[in-house]
């Protein structure tokens, strides 16, 4: 099951939560389609914490019972290293990249935060 995260009001609508990521990486490494930025967690303690603080709050929000919530956006900052698809051959920059939320899956025993990383 999926529930699609929806925001709107008067003036605007939303089908899904964008955050700057801002993330101090270490190297950020190039294969095919694919980048890998690695990273140190303690200097970015701030904005990982602030990530963890997000993904917290929707999963309490949406509080599936009998159901444990996993913790993916958690688990991605703190392996030192996250991936994303690219398919230009324009530069990456940390600098650039969005999280993008999008909902919240559910499974027989679990749910949690739905979300890609994203260029700007």
């Amino acid at each position: 099951v999926f529930y699609r995260l929806l925001y709107s009001d008067e003036y605007f609508s939303l089908n899904s939560l964008y955050f700057t990521l801002d993330i101090k990486t270490k190297s950020i490494d190039r294969y095919f389609n694919k980048v890998k930025f690695m990273f140190d967690v303690q200097q970015n303690e701030k904005e990982i914490r602030m990530f963890e603080k997000i993904e917290d709050y929707l999963l309490k929000k949406v509080n599936i019972p009998k159901k444990a919530p996993v913790y993916k956006i958690k688990e991605l900052f703190r392996n030192n290293v996250f991936k994303l698809f690219h398919n230009s051959n324009e530069a990456i920059y940390a600098s650039r990249l969005l999280l993008k939320i999008s909902g919240v899956w559910e499974t027989s025993g679990e749910y949690g935060v739905t979300y890609k990383i994203v260029v700007a």
